[in-house]
């Protein structure tokens, strides 16, 4: 649907059925065969059958009938055909499409891209935008395009699972003028969407817990005493000695006053589903983030030092997101 200037398409992809997960990834599936980026293909449509029949029964009556008019007839559509065919190559001759930056989205949200396509030396129309590598439906169409106009295509994508989601290709395909014959082409892009994991709720104690200064908790300064034990604190912090006497998961908490920093660490959530600690991790980061202080993040693989702010949340949350599974 052109929304204001001519070209300017906006779309969303149809929801996937299934709930947004934030659980293990299915096991992948062999990819397509995709054609070489940069070369135009032709194929006829479902149309090209018909019209043959057609132009079969029009040559067989008009030498039954000895008809001029029947091969005048005849010669004319066979030659708006080839014109057709050569019409439809050319459109997409010099084509172009440039990404735009992506934004990153939380796992069970919308992605939403934007890509530009650059008309070549001839107007273009009804030009269907396809992402071969995510599915092989219709994302966009370009109504209109006029010889070295340009077209700004924004879209959406539900962003089904943690991870990283990157395209190297859109293809461009029309049957225009005639819809006799569909050209595709193939072009390069590079576009990478970071999908953060969907964060799980913290309790009050949890929260305080993230947020809490880590000379004030465990093993600096003088011992302060005991409390309960709460989801995220580390194992080894753990007074065990009182647990084999049958007490209750106590964790040892001293007073100190090494800064306000803090260090969120992978390997401090005794949950073993890799997918729920990281969403566990990613509401500390979270709340971390809200309470104004720096913290550092220790994910397998990454080590981000203590800092703030939005670019700094951005960094932890994206190397949440790029952790293995």
């Amino acid at each position: 649907m052109i929304d204001g200037a001519p070209g300017l398409v906006s779309v969303s992809a149809p929801a996937a059925n299934p709930a947004a997960s934030t659980g293990p990834a299915a096991p992948a599936t062999p990819a397509p065969r995709l054609p070489p980026c940069g070369r135009i293909r032709l194929r006829p449509t479902a149309a090209v059958p018909l019209l043959s029949l057609v132009l079969a029964a029009i040559y067989g009556g008009s030498i039954h009938y000895q008809s001029n008019a029947g091969y005048l007839v005849l010669a004319l559509m066979a030659s708006v055909a080839l014109v057709a065919l050569v019409a439809t190559r050319s459109a997409l001759t010099g084509i172009q499409v440039v990404a735009r930056a992506m934004p990153s989205a939380v796992a069970g949200e919308e992605l939403r891209g934007s890509l530009t396509v650059l008309a070549g030396a001839q107007a273009l129309s009804a030009v269907r935008v396809i992402l071969p590598e995510l599915s092989p439906d219709e994302l966009a169409r370009i109504d209109a395009l006029p010889a070295g106009g340009s077209a700004p295509c924004d879209f959406t994508l539900p962003a089904r699972r943690r991870g990283v989601l990157s395209i190297a290709r859109v293809r461009l395909a029309t049957t225009a003028p005639l819809g006799l014959f569909r050209a595709a082409i193939d072009l390069p892009v590079s576009s990478t969407w970071l999908i953060y994991p969907r964060p799980l709720p913290l309790g009050e104690q949890e929260r305080a817990s993230a947020v809490a200064n880590p000379a004030q908790r465990f093993g600096q300064g003088d011992f302060l005493g005991h409390r309960a034990w709460m989801h995220g604190d580390p194992q080894r912090h753990v007074d065990w000695r009182a647990v084999a006497r049958g007490s209750p998961m106590l964790v040892k908490e001293y007073a100190g006053g090494l800064g306000d920093e803090r260090t969120l660490r992978f390997d401090d959530d005794p949950d073993r589903d890799l997918e729920s600690r990281l969403s566990r991790l990613a509401a500390r980061v979270i709340a971390a983030e809200q309470s104004g202080a720096a913290f550092a993040l220790v994910v397998p693989g990454i080590t981000l030092p203590a800092g703030s702010g939005e670019a700094h949340y951005h960094a932890c949350m994206g190397a949440l997101a790029k952790v293995p599974g």
